[in-house]
């Protein structure tokens, strides 16, 4: 609470809910007729809680309305987003010179995030990836503390830079690729 109230922008006040989503909304807005929500995000459950605890109040979904203003970047998100993008790229190039068959694929998720953080990343993206051999087809594999395998190795990975995060995928191989491969 105390990041939001300073992070707040100015006209926003940051509030700590201490009850109810429903009864907070009451109390902001007394005589609320309608409530628009994201059809996308809000589960069926969550919903149902709602309109239990706001009755008489008209439902609109607005998923599209919100996603748009998320589209849409001032100069500073993107620059924070082109920023979070150039501290992976960076990892990407250092790591290409730590892999070898002596590390393991946890050892280069590591690495990737160490290297991230150290050169200017608030943190990651997301879980990082590395797989290598049979695990680099895998799309949500999880490494391995298993030494790196011949063949594709795989890393997805990102930075996050105020916010804004970075998220690339790329795939290596270690030994000389065969030509099904290439």
């Amino acid at each position: 609470i105390e990041v939001a109230k300073r992070d707040a922008s100015e006209g926003f006040d940051a509030v700590l809910l201490n009850k109810a989503r429903t009864a907070c909304i009451k109390e902001a807005v007394p005589n609320i007729k309608a409530l628009a929500f994201e059809e996308n995000s809000v589960t069926c459950a969550e919903l149902e809680r709602y309109k239990k605890g706001l009755e008489n109040v008209k439902f609109l979904p607005a998923g599209a309305i919100v996603e748009g203003l998320r589209g849409e970047k001032d100069a500073a998100e993107k620059e924070y987003t082109v920023k979070a993008q150039r501290i992976a790229e960076a990892a990407f190039d250092h790591i290409l010179s730590y892999i070898s068959t002596d590390v393991t694929e946890a050892d280069v998720a590591l690495e990737l995030e160490y290297f991230m953080r150290k050169n200017g990343a608030d943190g990651i993206a997301f879980d990082t990836i590395a797989a290598s051999g049979a695990s680099s087809s895998m799309p949500h594999a999880v490494p391995r503390r298993c030494k790196l395998e011949k063949g594709f190795l795989t890393m997805d990975f990102g930075a996050k830079f105020n916010g804004y995060c970075s998220d690339m995928t790329r795939t290596v191989c270690i030994g000389q690729p065969s030509d099904e491969m290439k």
